[in-house]
C-alpha cells in the first residue's frame, strides 16, 4: 500500500537463522545477524536475464542497472517514494547473514503504482462535469419539491379556496343523514 504520492510500503517476515545449534532455525529478533536489501524494478525491464526470485538473479539485475536497491539493516519494512505512476513494479527482498555472507531471496511481488494528480492542472471538462454533478445533486430535489407545491396548490388548495369541489373527494351525505344532521 502507498502512504503518499507514488509511494509503496513493503513489509516482510523476519528471516530465521539456521546453524548447527538451531537446525530448525530461530528468529534473528533484530540482533543484527541478518540484514535486508530491498530490490525493485519496472516490470517492462522484468524480462530479465536472471531469476528475480533468487539473490543471485537480483544482484545480476542490479549489475545490469535494471534494478534499484536499498539496504535496510534489521528493519522488516520500507517505504519507497517517488516511483513513476501508472507503472507496474517488481519488488523483492534479500536476507543476508552478516556472519556467513549467505543470502536468500523472498518471493517476488508485483505492484501497480497508480498515478497521483497532485499539483497538476485538471482538464477544463472536469470542472463542467463537477458543476453538472452539483446541479443534479442539489437542484433536482429542490425542483421536485417546488413542483409538488405547485401541484398541491393548483389541484387542491386553489379549488378549495374558490369554493369549487375538489374532484370528487368531497363526501356527499345521504338524504336521511342530512335530515338527521339538520334536525
Amino acid at each position: 500500500h502507498g502512504p503518499g504520492a507514488n509511494a509503496v510500503t513493503l513489509r516482510w517476515n523476519e528471516a530465521w537463522l539456521v546453524d548447527h545449534l538451531h537446525p530448525n532455525g530461530r528468529p534473528s529478533r533484530g540482533e543484527g545477524d541478518i540484514g535486508y536489501e530491498v530490490f525493485w524494478m519496472k516490470e517492462y525491464f522484468a524480462r530479465p536475464i536472471a531469476n528475480l526470485s533468487t539473490a543471485c538473479g537480483l544482484y545480476a539485475e542490479l549489475r545490469r542497472r535494471t534494478a534499484a536497491r536499498i539496504v535496510v539493516k534489521t528493519e522488516t519494512w520500507l517505504t519507497i517514494e517517488d516511483l513513476e505512476g501508472d507503472i507496474m513494479y517488481v519488488f523483492n527482498v534479500v536476507a543476508r547473514s552478516y556472519k556467513t555472507g549467505h543470502a536468500l531471496a523472498y518471493s517476488e511481488t508485483r505492484f501497480l503504482v497508480l498515478p497521483v494528480l497532485v499539483g497538476r492542472p485538471e482538464p477544463k471538462y472536469l470542472g463542467v462535469l463537477r458543476m453538472l454533478s452539483l446541479l443534479l445533486q442539489y437542484v433536482t430535489p429542490i425542483a421536485i419539491i417546488l413542483l409538488s407545491c405547485v401541484v398541491l396548490f393548483r389541484c387542491w388548495l386553489l379549488p378549495w379556496w374558490r369554493g369549487v369541489p375538489s374532484r370528487g373527494w368531497d363526501i356527499e351525505m345521504s338524504t336521511s343523514a342530512r335530515q338527521w344532521a339538520s334536525g
